[in-house]
């Protein structure tokens, strides 16, 4: 695939029906007329579309880099709240990395079972840590707030955009790895 179709549009369902949406002479979502910016935003994602090759790429990194049993890959960033936040910083503990975001419905329906297993580990070599994938990193610290999360995210940027989801291919929301104590991916 990467030799024979590196330079082919990877399109997927949800493209085609955006860009059947954006033909339309009056575009209407959720029975609202389109505004200007949500049609700028749908063709800033139509733009970033990936190659066929570039999906395989994916893929095999994934396969040979993101396995099971593999070392997880360091994640240096800046948290929802503008501090630098760094994966490595927590070995020794088992970390349970959550992908997530405040438009993810799934996402927000495990905050309680999150808190609840962050309580229930309390004391132990354990951590909970979030990747947001919102475009604003205020809305997550108001729902972070408003739920009580109080164990540390990244901000990663819009969904799928961001360079912490690029690095451990998040392709759907809520991703969970789970890493062990010597930073191996036990389970994802």
């Amino acid at each position: 695939v990467i030799a024979d179709y590196a330079d082919v549009p990877h399109i997927l369902a949800r493209q085609r029906l955006l860009e059947a949406l954006l033909k339309q002479p009056e575009p209407r979502r959720n029975g609202e007329p389109l505004t200007d910016l949500a049609r700028r935003k749908i063709e800033a994602r139509l733009a970033r579309r990936s190659t066929l090759g570039q999906v395989a790429e994916a893929r095999l990194d994934d396969w040979h880099n993101l396995a099971v049993g593999k070392p997880a890959p360091e994640i240096k960033g800046i948290d929802v709240h503008g501090k630098p936040l760094t994966l490595s910083d927590y070995r020794g503990k088992v970390v349970a990395l959550v992908f997530w975001g405040t438009w993810c419905g799934p996402c927000m329906r495990e905050i309680p079972r999150e808190k609840a297993l962050v309580e229930r580990m309390k004391g132990r070599p354990f951590a909970m840590l979030g990747v947001d994938a919102d475009a604003d990193a205020g809305a997550a610290r108001k729902v972070m707030e408003a739920q009580g999360v109080a164990w540390p995210n990244w901000h990663d940027g819009e969904a799928g955009e961001g360079p912490i989801a690029k690095l451990y291919h998040v392709r759907g929301y809520p991703t969970v790895y789970v890493i062990d104590a010597l930073g191996k991916i036990r389970s994802k």
